[in-house]
Formats: structure tokens, sequence, C-alpha cells
């Protein structure tokens, strides 16, 4: 990774604009026009779990948050993204690693889940997480939904 300066912060409402861009950008690789929406309304609720954006150099490169399924008894990485045009940089590694640590501190006692598409699922496979349920064109056509688990290990 480059020698740039990068800082990860919560998310604010300002910072809508910019997440939009980042979707954007990582369709239809990524993500299916049609969860824009959903992501839309996930940056808009006021009672949802921690939300990052990683600045570089003081833009805004990539985005991701945590959640918590009480029904369910897990936590879950959401919405984790890089801008398209800085994939393979490290950044979508740093993100991952701070939102696994404020799970870890918020959460410590709850199995990790997450759901991501085929492209992504050996990159969460590198911490942990493994594979537990593939849906074929679970998000869309060409991009399958791999449902994600990574076991809490009991001290």
């Amino acid at each position: 990774m480059s020698e740039q300066a990068h800082l990860i912060r919560e998310y604010l409402p300002g910072d809508k604009e910019d997440c939009l861009s980042i979707f954007d950008s990582n369709v239809p690789d990524y993500f299916v026009d049609n969860e824009r929406q959903e992501y839309l309304e996930w940056l808009d609720k006021t009672d949802r779990a921690p939300y990052y954006v990683l600045l570089q150099d003081s833009e805004i490169v990539a985005a991701g948050g945590v959640y918590i399924d009480k029904e369910m008894n897990i936590a879950g990485l959401a919405w984790g993204m890089v801008h398209g045009a800085k994939h393979k940089q490290g950044l979508g590694r740093l993100l991952t690693i701070h939102r696994l640590e404020v799970m870890d501190q918020l959460y410590p006692d709850l199995d990790q889940h997450l759901e991501t598409s085929q492209h992504t699922e050996a990159f969460y496979q590198k911490f942990g997480f493994v594979t537990t349920e593939r849906i074929k064109d679970g998000f869309g056509p060409g991009l399958d939904n791999c449902k994600m688990r990574k076991k809490r290990v009991s001290v």
C-alpha cells in the first residue's frame, strides 16, 4: 500500500453522496442496481449499528459498517465497499480489520456473519469466514449470495 494518509471515522449524513458514488462505481461487478435503494435506506437509518468511511488523503474512498441481529444472535459486516478505481490497494483490508475489531468490542460473544458475492468470497475467507450457503444469482443475475460465518472462539 502506498504512503498516503488514511483515516477511518464514523459516517456522517454529509457523506451520503460520496458513499452512493462508491456504490455506483461497483455496479454491476459487485452490486446490482436494485440494491441502491436498500443501501440508501441503510445510510438514512438512525438506529443502526456503526457505519464508517475510510478517507485517503481527505477523500472518501471506502465505506462499511457492522450490524447486530438479536433474533439470530449474530453480528455482521454490512455494506462494505471500496471505490472501483481504488480496488487492490489494501483499503478493503484496512476497513475490514477495523470493522472486525468493532464487532469484537461491541459484540464479543456473537458469531460473525456476512453476505457477499462470489467475487469477494475469497477475500473474506482470509479473515476466517466460512461459506455456509450459496444462492445462485441471489443478489441478481451473475451475482451469487454467499452467506458466510465466523464462529466465536470461547476463551
